[in-house]
């Protein structure tokens, strides 16, 4: 422009051509007839720069040279603040951001290490978490979610909005699509039908879901007429034995659903009273955090149950049941006559949780018992130093847990860590987990809970319990056990009395807990469902410990 019409710009040839206005420099300036004049130089510039945020001294120049009134100069230093809240804000959030890439969100025993960046998995992180917000997931449960290690174990599906309220007059809070008890279907008398299977399926499915099935036959709910059940049991296979519904542990496909789990989804929309689910309960025993296909609105009843994927009023949390028989009477011994305060025989893995590293320190060797050998340690093909991803105190550790078994610890032990069959109360310090049972039970009543960062204070608050107060918590970790845990089938009719006292008891809801609370099922398991059965037994300790852990366990507890 200067080129072309010399006359534009007056140009003092002398004057300092770029002026800044950030920091001091600022308060330099001043504006003498319509000029910006440099009082500390003597200048007068050219070009004032201004960029960034800080936008003050340039609408002062502006307002000292009569471009701007009174009123446009307030209305600029009002957008100037909003856009200088905007940034701080902005950058605050970035920090913020910033750090959950590097940092646990959650309370955590090592708020400096990133487990999922020490084993491997950032790239899954990202990938949990696009999947999530997709799925408008609230941003807080995003944040503590991918920082899960569990969620990495499978793939988990989207959950559709559902409503357990009953429909009156064809509508319900979410409206009759999301209802999750059919208003069409009468349940004046709670009854349960067992979808029918011919022998050759029945020897295809898994040993626990023939005894599954075959418990519900006992039951005095039963009904052979599907017009007047209230529940049904699919001829689908749904248990998940072994994991073999799933992709190798951490494979990396959490996006993609297993072929079995796709297909066991498949089989269950054939069934002929399916209607997406609803009065449907399924059982599951694989150890993921999730259901790892659509369900749509059946119940899930289900082990190893996360808060991120529970439906409060609809799923049930299963407890996996002992691998170890204990008599009755081993329950029955007083605390004061078990020499431990706490115990714990178990193993972990290369990417177990943060928990199980943390035991060694608590162990005193006196009365406080907590054994965490590395699963693989000494397992033939993997020598003594076991998989990638052990240190150097899994030789150390196996010494240490050669010296106890399982058996003796659980007989002896005041509080055992989640173990009760053998009377020990339990405590539970596992964030995000939903307890066996949670919507019928109070487990106040007979558990000390206590979130993962505050571990290492257990001794403490266990010793601070009083032993009137710890006597009466173990006799109700023995009525509990023996009446909703003690076997396959007090498990299978608990869950059954879950699904009818949550979906079907109306107003009668709290008053049929009490009850239950108080005095244990309603009828009893008949004599020959007593017992959890041999080949379950050997099926659970099969899927779930290595050969050379069930070789040399000295009590056949190889955990």
């Amino acid at each position: 422009a200067i080129s072309r019409n010399p006359n534009l710009f007056t140009i003092d040839h002398n004057a300092v051509i770029f002026q800044t206005l950030f920091g001091s420099a600022g308060n330099d300036i001043q504006v003498v007839n319509g000029r910006v004049r440099n009082v500390a130089t003597g200048t007068k510039p050219v070009v004032v720069h201004a960029n960034g945020w800080d936008k003050g001294p340039l609408l002062r120049i502006l307002e000292f040279a009569g471009v701007l009134t009174q009123s446009e100069m307030q209305q600029l230093l009002e957008k100037k603040y909003i856009l200088e809240k905007q940034r701080v804000l902005q950058k605050r959030e970035f920090v913020v951001n910033d750090r959950c890439k590097f940092y646990d969100p959650n309370p955590s025993l090592d708020p400096e290490r990133n487990f999922i960046k020490d084993y491997g998995l950032s790239s899954l992180a990202t990938a949990l978490q696009k999947q999530l917000e997709q799925r408008h997931v609230p941003w807080y449960q995003v944040e503590q979610q991918i920082f899960e290690v569990q969620e990495y174990r499978t793939f988990c599906p989207a959950q559709l909005k559902y409503s357990v309220s009953p429909v009156i007059s064809g509508k319900s809070p979410l409206g009759f699509e999301h209802a999750a008890v059919d208003p069409m279907r009468s349940c004046t008398l709670f009854k349960v039908y067992v979808y029918p299977v011919g022998s050759k399926q029945a020897e295809t499915m898994s040993t626990i879901f023939r005894h599954i099935r075959a418990i519900i036959q006992e039951s005095p709910y039963l009904t052979t007429n599907p017009e007047e059940a209230c529940v049904f049991i699919p001829s689908v296979d749904t248990s998940c034995w072994c994991e073999d519904c799933m992709f190798g542990t951490y494979s990396g496909k959490v996006a993609s659903m297993h072929p079995v789990s796709a297909q066991i989804q498949a089989n269950l929309t054939r069934q002929p009273f399916w209607n997406r689910g609803r009065h449907h309960l399924l059982f599951e025993y694989s150890d993921a955090p999730c259901l790892p296909w659509e369900a749509e609105f059946a119940v899930i009843a289900k082990v190893g149950l996360s808060e991120f994927h529970y439906r409060r009023g609809l799923d049930i949390s299963l407890p996996l049941f002992s691998m170890v028989k204990f008599a009755d009477s081993d329950r029955h011994i007083p605390p004061r006559q078990r020499k431990y305060l706490l115990t714990f025989r178990g193993t972990k893995s290369a990417r177990s949780d943060a928990i199980r590293k943390h035991l060694p320190k608590l162990h005193n060797g006196k009365d406080i018992i907590l054994l965490c050998a590395c699963r693989w340690f000494g397992e033939g093909s993997m020598g003594d130093d076991g998989k990638i991803g052990y240190d150097p105190s899994c030789k150390d550790a196996e010494t240490e847990f050669a010296k106890y078994t399982y058996t003796e610890l659980m007989l002896n032990t005041t509080f055992g860590l989640i173990v009760m069959a053998a009377g020990a109360i339990p405590v539970i310090v596992v964030d995000h987990y939903v307890l066996p049972f949670e919507d019928l039970l109070d487990w106040n009543s007979f558990s000390i809970r206590i979130p993962e960062h505050r571990l290492l204070e257990l001794p403490i608050i266990l010793r601070a319990i009083p032993q009137e107060v710890i006597l009466s918590m173990q006799q109700r970790v023995v009525f509990v056990y023996d009446h909703f845990f003690s076997t396959l089938a007090a498990q299978i009719n608990t869950a059954i009395e879950s699904v009818r006292i949550n979906l079907f008891s109306g107003q009668n809801s709290n008053q049929e807990r009490s009850r239950i609370q108080k005095e244990g099922m309603p009828y009893l398991i008949p004599v020959n469902m007593r017992k959890t059965p041999d080949d379950v037994l050997k099926a659970s300790i099969w899927c779930n410990t290595p050969p050379h852990r069930r070789k040399a366990a000295k009590d056949d507890a190889p955990m």
